[in-house]
């Protein structure tokens, strides 16, 4: 009767070979005796184990009555093998006494050493189940993964540790062409995939290619490659690495692929266009400067006659000619004004662009000096210790002079007070300038720093709405940050930031 019960005691096999392959390490190995013809003459405890037959209960039967076994090959190659050499050795799908099915590894030995009249075979049978299981899951994966590299839209190229290829996706055929990837030695895939060096006709040195260097154990990307096809040139990143087992041991090597063909024709455009670029500011700077000459020569003419007719002629006008007239030479004064803002808006990076280690503390003291000299009302406070920042000094100098000088005129405090501190922020420099003026309403808060942006008229307040323009520009090129907190009537604070470490690529100067 059948069951799934293995027996706490089972008597020692008879053959003489069974014996030995328990002693050999083979006891828990499910070890059948039979004849040729499949009937069982013995049967250990590890075949009691696997398929659930008591011992009694198989010897005398039919193996395939018991296991259902098919084999992979014919009997006969089978039969012939374990005359020749008295040994076969396959897998087999099994049958057990609950019905499931199992895969062994079956290895067929001639029982050499029985007495019996008639030849036997020993089978020893090893579940392998779980590994087969895992081995078709694996080529299932290992399928779905080259589908996964052959949809990447960069070519993956993949090397044994001994130069042959091993793996060439989709794309990376696309970007070779169906060459002779397969055959060719690691040594000659300059040659056979034509790669250049690029913008010259010389052949990419075999000792530089990313894939080479990869099988020596570097990680490299270069960006110098080209390939050169009948139809076209095609521009090439190219990443190579190394790829280990678990021991440490190189099993390939790898290479990513990228097609930046498009992307190096737009670099060469933007190099073209940035060229454009500096030649029309340039003309457009220097057309700047003589339409302001133009510009201010006439003001200057109407502000110096209005001033002589309001000196020279002042008895003979009316109060309301005198009152034209000084109107005019103000409204002059303010376009020249104008003029020089706009001017000094259109400079913003482009003049002064060396980078410097300004000494903000010493900078702050100019910058009040300068303010009592222009006779601006009020107090201007410094919080803290300044640090020293890297960053144009021409600049932060104009950039700190209109936050202050707004921050004092746009006060009707009887105090008007203007406060600078600095605090560090992570990776930047966070500057603020405070003041207790008349603040600003939230609704214009979003307008602040545009262009010819005024929100008082030049009986309140003077000024031409191109201050804020002008900071917001400045902190921008610096590649910070510029932003305002503001209520009517509770002052209004301003709030940019400076990077700690020189943009890079910026020209560099001394230290001030």
């Amino acid at each position: 009767m059948a069951t799934s019960e293995k027996a706490s005691q089972v008597p020692k096999a008879q053959s003489p070979l069974m014996t030995k392959a328990e002693d050999l390490g083979f006891r828990d190995e499910a070890l059948v005796l039979r004849t040729p013809e499949g009937r069982i003459i013995d049967w250990n405890a590890g075949a009691e184990a696997l398929y659930g037959y008591k011992r009694g209960y198989a010897v005398g039967r039919m193996t395939s009555d018991l296991f259902s076994t098919e084999l992979p090959e014919p009997l006969g190659d089978i039969e012939d093998a374990l005359a020749n050499a008295g040994y076969w050795k396959g897998v087999l799908a099994h049958t057990l006494a609950d019905g499931s099915e199992i895969v062994v590894e079956s290895r067929w030995v001639l029982d050499a050493l029985s007495d019996r009249p008639r030849e036997t075979i020993l089978e020893i049978n090893t579940d392998v189940t779980e590994k087969v299981q895992a081995d078709h899951l694996l080529l299932k994966d290992e399928g779905i993964f080259l589908q996964i590299l052959d949809s990447l839209p960069d070519g993956v190229y993949v090397v044994m540790a001994d130069g042959k290829s091993h793996f060439v996706n989709r794309k990376a055929w696309e970007i070779l062409g169906r060459g002779n990837a397969d055959m060719a030695k690691t040594s000659e895939l300059a040659e056979a995939f034509v790669a250049y060096v690029a913008g010259t006709e010389k052949l990419y040195p075999r000792e530089s290619l990313p894939i080479t260097r990869a099988l020596k154990g570097e990680y490299v990307t270069v960006e110098d490659m080209e390939i050169r096809r009948l139809d076209r040139t095609i521009a090439l990143r190219v990443s190579g690495a190394p790829v280990y087992d678990a021991r440490g041991e190189l099993l390939f090597a790898c290479v990513s692929l990228s097609d930046v063909t498009g992307l190096k024709e737009i670099e060469k455009s933007l190099v073209k266009a940035n060229r454009q670029l500096r030649e029309s500011n340039g003309e457009l700077e220097n057309y700047s400067y003589a339409v302001s000459h133009d510009l201010k020569t006439p003001l200057r003419t109407i502000r110096s006659f209005s001033n002589f007719l309001l000196e020279d002629y002042s008895k003979s006008l009316n109060p309301t000619a005198q009152d034209y007239l000084t109107r005019i030479a103000k409204a002059a004064t303010r376009m020249d004004q104008f003029i020089d803002q706009l001017l000094n808006l259109s400079r913003v990076g482009r003049q002064f662009t060396e980078v410097e280690e300004v000494d903000m503390g010493r900078l702050m003291s100019e910058i009040i000096s300068d303010a009592k000299e222009q006779a601006q009302a009020g107090e201007i406070i410094v919080r803290d210790q300044l640090p020293t920042v890297p960053t144009q000094r021409v600049w932060m100098k104009q950039l700190l002079m209109n936050l202050i000088s707004n921050g004092l005129k746009y006060n009707r405090s009887e105090a008007p007070r203007v406060e600078v501190a600095c605090s560090s922020k992570g990776d930047e420099y966070l500057f603020s300038v405070r003041d207790n003026g008349i603040g600003i309403d939230p609704k214009y808060q979003d307008r602040l720093f545009g262009l010819f942006q005024r929100f008082h008229t030049t009986q309140e307040f003077e000024g031409t709405g191109i201050g804020l323009a002008t900071c917001k520009k400045v902190v921008e090129n610096f590649g910070g940050r510029i932003w305002v907190e503001s209520a009517p009537g509770a002052g209004t604070s301003f709030f940019f930031s400076v990077p700690r470490s020189v943009p890079v690529g910026a020209p560099q100067g001394g230290s001030r």
